[in-house]
């Protein structure tokens, strides 16, 4: 029988990698089957509301006073020391 010689590198790839992991090349993973009640827990409900939502961040966001642009460059260039004074 003559294989592509696509498929016989990548026998020859599985091969090799069944000898670095020390398992049978010729083993086949069986899948694991997962009960439908646990599927259904690990869904969030509030992922699939369309409704937005919102998070506390966004309110602390909403709190902070915003600065101007030359005193956030001031601020910038002081070192800790002197906002801790200030």
């Amino acid at each position: 029988m003559e294989l592509h010689r696509a498929t016989e590198k990548v026998l020859l790839f599985k091969s090799e990698r069944a000898k670095i992991l020390s398992v049978d090349p010729n083993a086949v993973a069986q899948p694991v089957a997962i009960g439908e009640e646990k599927a259904k827990e690990d869904i969030n409900p509030v992922i699939l509301n369309k409704e937005p939502v919102i998070l506390a961040d966004d309110e602390l966001e909403e709190e902070m006073p915003k600065l101007s642009k030359g005193k956030l460059k001031k601020l910038c260039r002081m070192t800790v020391e002197e906002v801790k004074q200030k």
